[in-house]
């Protein structure tokens, strides 16, 4: 369901930032907030599954600042990169994100 939910992300925001005709920019943006909202539940179920009982606080904690990271860097990253190089290549911002996600997942499951 992560990698699932990262597609749709990506390819929302690839979308979105790529077209001027507001019907696709509306669809494009519910296909990135499906794939957010289903994120968001993989990814929970994935902490709690990685750590033990007594360490799920200590993990919620970390994973909300990540989280938080993220909320402050994307839009100073997604700024850059769409005043520089235009909305079309808004995209590059999501897919380094998610390339940094995938690697860690698959890192994380292989040990």
């Amino acid at each position: 369901m992560l990698l699932a939910a990262i597609l749709l992300v990506v390819a929302g925001l690839a979308v979105a930032g790529g077209t001027s005709a507001v019907a696709v920019w509306i669809a494009a943006l519910v296909c990135a907030g499906v794939g957010i909202g289903a994120g968001n539940t993989a990814s929970t179920g994935i902490l709690l599954d990685s750590v033990g009982p007594q360490r799920i606080v200590t993990g919620l904690v970390v994973w909300s600042q990540l989280g938080m990271v993220g909320y402050l860097l994307g839009p100073l990253a997604g700024g850059g990169v769409a005043e520089t190089l235009g909305f079309g290549a808004l995209v590059i911002v999501p897919l380094a994100a998610a390339a940094c996600v995938v690697a860690t997942y698959f890192s994380a499951r292989s040990s």
